[in-house]
């Protein structure tokens, strides 16, 4: 079967997974990978911090994004898409108060308060997505976004999938352009991979 055949029926059937889910799973779920994800090395010794602000179906954000605006000491960094370029820039944002409702309804900073950093910044990104493996491949939209993104980061950023456990599939296939995250943290689990 051909690689976007595949990746195309993954995501239906893992978005179908999250459907699944009642809110109070999903909450519960969304507040103990934020502690785990708080507590470890890596995200703790970061300095600048991608986020997303969170889709319905997504692993909610919120949390990590209050928790992190009330620290001095982090930089929390938030993409938006450019309609004009089809890529993802990155925006420092300070309070709830500096996003918008943007492309597929996403919360997005407003680039006029924001201020806008390049990617090669970021120590520490979170990375949503629809589904992972084993292996650390990660199955996004389909829109390459964030491969796109990833692509221009240092190769020392840490990469963080942020998934629920009923997101992981057996297998993801993987192409030239996808990146391969360093970890994952679902609700009851923390996958390492090779790098």
């Amino acid at each position: 079967m051909e690689y976007r055949k595949l990746k195309k029926e993954l995501r239906k059937l893992l978005g179908q997974r999250i459907e699944d889910m009642c809110p109070a799973e999903m909450e519960s779920g969304a507040h103990q990978i934020c502690k785990t994800i708080t507590g470890m090395p890596s995200f703790i010794q970061s300095r600048n911090i991608l986020l997303y602000a969170s889709l319905p179906d997504e692993v909610r954000t919120d949390e990590f994004l209050l928790k992190l605006w009330k620290q001095k000491d982090k930089k929390v960094i938030l993409p938006k898409v450019n309609q004009e370029t089809g890529e993802i820039e990155l925006y420092a944002v300070r309070t709830a108060n500096e996003l918008l409702h943007g492309v597929f309804g996403v919360r997005e900073p407003l680039p006029e308060v924001c201020e806008k950093v390049d990617p090669a910044i970021v120590d520490c990104a979170l990375v949503p997505g629809r589904g992972f493996d084993e292996r650390g491949h990660r199955l996004g939209r389909g829109k390459a976004y964030y491969d796109q993104l990833l692509s221009r980061m240092r190769k020392e950023t840490e990469l963080i999938g942020v998934f629920f456990e009923c997101q992981k599939a057996e297998f993801i296939p993987d192409e030239p352009h996808d990146w391969k995250l360093h970890f994952v943290v679902t609700e009851t689990k923390v996958y390492e991979f090779t790098r």
